[in-house]
């Protein structure tokens, strides 16, 4: 198989940040910032339309925090089980069940598994970028791709909660901004999962289907 750590296979940063491969992981991981970021910073205002108290909504943090422990080793696994390229889509359909789950969730329960899955959308996405960059383009360069997808993490997680709250005047309550909001991860996820990410340089096609 293609040894990955070989200098001659690896893709330059400026010629990695233009390729479809980084488009389908920026993409992803804008989205991704956006609407978690957004749901985190209102996590109160979206419970407290359902009757949960400040306290209450806080404690709600405790299965966001096991959600992502849990979504850092499942994505993990499964890019080890050459499964790395449908990543990308399955952190989207995450993110939309997520948001989904934030509109709908009125009970225990539900509300747990919606605090569970935004914490998954965390931990996966972060689990996914970090297995498909050295995958995907190479180690030589591979902290300035990293940084740049980082750069992309943090823009889009600063616009996250004015997209919520901009929703909530929009459509009415957070609840109902959140129903909306799904359908842009769903359809991102859709088109991912016909367009994977693979790698861009023909040295990487290997047994591993890449």
């Amino acid at each position: 198989s293609t040894n990955l750590l070989k200098e001659d296979i690896s893709v330059k940063h400026k010629e990695a940040i233009v390729s479809k491969p980084f488009a389908i992981l920026a993409a992803c991981t804008f989205l991704n910032s956006l609407l978690v970021t957004g749901m985190t910073f209102h996590q109160t205002s979206i419970l407290g339309e359902i009757g949960y108290s400040q306290s209450r909504s806080a404690i709600m943090f405790i299965p966001v925090a096991l959600g992502s422990i849990s979504g850092g080793f499942l994505f993990g696994w499964l890019a080890d089980k050459k499964l790395r390229t449908y990543l990308p889509a399955q952190v989207m359909f995450l993110v939309a069940l997520a948001s989904l789950l934030a509109g709908l969730a009125d009970s225990i329960p539900t509300v747990v598994l919606y605090s569970f899955l935004l914490g998954t959308c965390y931990g996966g996405c972060s689990a996914t970028n970090g297995a498909l960059i050295p995958w995907l383009f190479g180690v030589v360069e591979v902290a300035a791709i990293a940084g740049t997808l980082s750069f992309v993490t943090v823009f889009s997680s600063s616009f996250g909660p004015f997209i919520f709250s901009l929703g909530d005047e929009v459509f009415g309550s957070y609840r109902s901004a959140s129903i909306i909001f799904s359908i842009f991860p769903i359809l991102l996820g859709i088109f991912v999962t016909i367009v994977k990410p693979h790698r861009i340089s023909c040295l990487y096609k290997d047994s591993d289907g890449g």
